[in-house]
């Protein structure tokens, strides 16, 4: 799935990589990679774009980088303009971006590199940053954002690569395909310094199922015939070796659930269970934003009698977020 023939015709793929590392100096850094791969709708012109975010959570130094190809900024630049009627965006914010990002060029963390991202069958690479696929093990190397060390990596699976769409019974799909590896070991280096640590593996590819659902005849507005969807996605790596996965795919307007799973990996083994409960526990605000985010959840799976409690810390480990 990591690149085949066939995906030309997925609207959008992702290779996502979230981990930490460690060094003998007493380093610690949280990351997040992702690479994604877009067809646009219209015509199917490939675009792609690059998210980088590197954590020190003693310091609270947060690094970020988003490399976007000119293709997409421009293609995005126009479609805001229609973010309004289709996603039910307030149209005085869409029109404020459109209006700045056409005067100003993009804003920082943005930056809109000339040579295109490279998509081969065992690689991916653009700039500076490359994610490799070999029979079993990936690699991958970035630039922290924050320090501009260079990163190397070296991941290897402690459990199989598993397809989700293939724990879910016959007739039941979630839009997208869906591969993922929740325990992979991780060892390189940050600059001149050996690190391990662990890192979690998604690839997902799809059309625009995973992110609208068309409307009933009666549940139609005006010239809307999609409702627009979100999801909450949780995943976690427990010290007894089980790594659970919650996806809740739900209506951004109304909040109705369209879907959710929970899959349950112990050991080389997977288990699918079709029903969970959430509830967050706690919210924390943004200072810049004020927008409210859960940082403290209690999940239910009634099919085994089985409760989580995931409490993250008094304070995010980059406080300054929007």
């Amino acid at each position: 799935m990591y690149n085949r023939p066939d995906d030309e015709d997925r609207l959008v793929k992702w290779w996502y990589v979230q981990g930490y590392f460690r060094g003998e100096t007493g380093l610690r850094r949280n990351f997040v990679v992702c690479f994604f791969s877009l067809h646009l709708p219209e015509d199917g012109t490939p675009g792609s774009m690059y998210l980088c975010s590197v954590i020190d959570p003693k310091t609270g130094e947060h690094g970020k980088e988003i490399l976007l190809d000119e293709t997409s900024r421009a293609w995005y630049l126009e479609k805001l303009a229609d973010l309004p009627e289709n996603f039910g965006i307030n149209r005085c914010i869409a029109e404020t971006i459109q209006k700045e990002i056409a005067e100003y060029g993009l804003y920082p963390p943005f930056s809109c590199p000339v040579s295109p991202m490279r998509i081969s069958s065992d690689a991916i690479a653009w700039e500076t940053v490359a994610l490799s696929f070999a029979p079993s093990a990936l690699s991958a190397t970035f630039l922290d954002p924050g320090n501009k060390q260079p990163v190397s990596l070296f991941l290897e699976p402690e459990v199989p690569f598993v397809d989700i769409p293939g724990l879910l019974p016959q007739g039941e799909g979630i839009g997208m395909e869906y591969v993922t590896c929740p325990r992979l070991a991780l060892k390189g280096r940050y600059g001149d310094e050996e690190i391990r640590g662990e890192a979690w593996f998604d690839c997902q590819a799809g059309g625009d199922a995973w992110f609208a659902i068309e409307r009933a005849d009666t549940e139609r507005q005006g010239d809307r015939t999609c409702d627009p969807l979100g999801w909450d996605w949780c995943a976690v790596n427990l010290d007894d070796g089980q790594s659970p996965v919650f996806l809740h795919r739900k209506s951004i307007e109304s909040g109705r659930t369209e879907a959710k799973f929970c899959v349950l990996f112990e050991g080389k083994e997977a288990r699918y269970f079709s029903d969970f409960g959430l509830e967050p526990l706690r919210l924390w605000e943004s200072p810049t934003t004020h927008i409210q985010y859960p940082v403290e959840w209690a999940f239910f799976v009634p099919e085994i009698g089985c409760r989580q409690h995931i409490a993250g810390a008094t304070r995010p480990l980059a406080p300054k977020q929007p």
